[in-house]
């Protein structure tokens, strides 16, 4: 598979694809409400140079559109959250 290189911005610098902007999955699992806050913030400064998606990792079925995955948890007794264990191995 071709790996195309990205600009700093979030768009693809490869002239066959131009002004493509990269697809950005920001998954997050949440306790109370505050990792799901900053998922959104982060997800929204993403939008405003790419296409972003905020969603909880739970609701995932399929990453594999995305170009890019930015993944965040609440830490308990200095774990991740269960949900989102599964990046750890």
């Amino acid at each position: 598979m071709h790996q195309v290189p990205y600009s700093a911005y979030g768009v693809h610098i490869d002239s066959r694809l131009p002004n493509r902007k990269m697809v950005t999955l920001v998954a997050f699992a949440s306790a109370t409400g505050s990792t799901q806050e900053i998922a959104q913030r982060i997800a929204s400064r993403i939008a405003n140079v790419g296409e972003a998606e905020c969603l909880p990792i739970g609701s995932l079925d399929r990453v594999d559109e995305f170009d890019t995955i930015v993944i965040g948890s609440a830490i308990h007794n200095g774990a991740w959250m269960q949900q989102a264990s599964w990046i750890n191995t």
